[in-house]
């Protein structure tokens, strides 16, 4: 199995987008068109996560409530019962000792039995209204609490839509690309693949061959073998986009094969002797092919016997220092 580094340029930054803009379980391509195709589910079961919470939320305070009652009725009922025996108890010592006089504290529990009751459990009374207040407000104002609440994650899902809705090409570019990927992962471990590489030069140079400038690349994919250095670019069009675009990816593959021949002579000119760059595009459809100088077109299922096909170039050690290269630069 070939090495990787990195993975596909369109499904990064399809991840990265919907993750920046707070979608955090969103990891690989499945779960972006998970995301797309089921955003009316997924946008009904975030409102529906905030109203069950919210009524969750009323539910416990009402069983706080109700918990905050029944233990405040156990201890009335305690107290009542100490307080009818201390009465008991101050009763039975007038009679014994013939007291012609009622005791300060008879007298209390006689004229105000309730008040001191009660005393002891005001904060008890005063915690139980306060979570009554709560619950009631809660309740009068539930629309706009629900509102309120889902403002931030409705915002994130439209601002998140529209993302995708404006990206939908880059869905289809990272099918093609994660296609490609999983053909390439079957090349022998003497292989090494590079995703979504990026090279550049402090400053333009002249690329001859059309006489234009050029100043960097980006391209899909990155071989690199003992039979030498391999351009994919991926396109997942159709017919009816091959016809009507005027943009030709084979001549992208071509101006990033002179970047990386320009790269490579400078920095490996010790190996003596002129590195093979081929250059492929790969469409995952049979397409008509276009007719480009040492540029190939291939389907998926062609890619890996195009790429074996070639004879043994490079050594280990020149393709370790390419591979070490490459990390670094790209």
């Amino acid at each position: 199995m070939a090495r990787f580094y990195g993975r596909s340029g369109c499904t990064s930054l399809l991840v990265h987008g919907l993750r920046n803009l707070g979608l955090e379980n969103i990891q690989t391509l499945k779960d972006v068109r998970h995301f797309r195709d089921n955003f009316i589910q997924i946008f009904n079961e975030i409102i529906n996560d905030v109203k069950n919470s919210l009524s969750n939320e009323i539910s416990s305070l009402r069983n706080r409530q109700t918990q905050f009652i029944e233990e405040l009725n156990e201890m009335i009922s305690n107290r009542r019962i100490e307080l009818l025996n201390e009465k008991e108890q101050l009763l039975i010592r007038i009679r014994s000792e013939l007291l012609s006089k009622k005791p300060k504290r008879l007298k209390v529990l006689e004229t105000k039995f309730d008040k001191i009751l009660e005393k002891p459990f005001k904060k008890n009374k005063k915690e139980i209204n306060k979570t009554q207040k709560k619950y009631e407000k809660l309740e009068n104002n539930y629309d706009k609490i629900i509102k309120k609440r889902t403002k931030k994650p409705v915002k994130q899902m439209n601002r998140s839509k529209s993302f995708i809705d404006s990206k939908s090409s880059f869905i289809s570019g990272a099918i093609g690309e994660e296609a490609v990927i999983r053909e390439l992962v079957k090349l022998p471990d003497s292989y090494v693949v590079f995703n979504d590489v990026n090279l550049s030069f402090g400053k333009s140079i002249r690329w001859k061959k059309y006489n234009e400038y050029v100043k960097s690349c980006q391209i899909d994919h990155v071989v690199i073998g003992p039979n030498g250095i391999f351009l994919i670019e991926t396109k997942n069009w159709s017919l009816a986009t091959l016809k009507s675009t005027n943009f030709l990816p084979h001549k992208q593959v071509d101006r990033a094969g002179y970047i990386f021949f320009i790269k490579i002579k400078r920095l490996f000119g010790r190996f003596n002797k002129k590195i093979p760059i081929r250059g492929i595009v790969v469409t995952l459809r049979n397409l008509p092919e276009v007719d480009y100088p040492y540029v190939k077109q291939l389907t998926p299922n062609r890619l890996n016997s195009y790429i074996l096909r070639f004879s043994n170039f490079l050594t280990y050690d020149q393709v370790e220092n390419i591979v070490n290269w490459l990390m670094i630069a790209s």
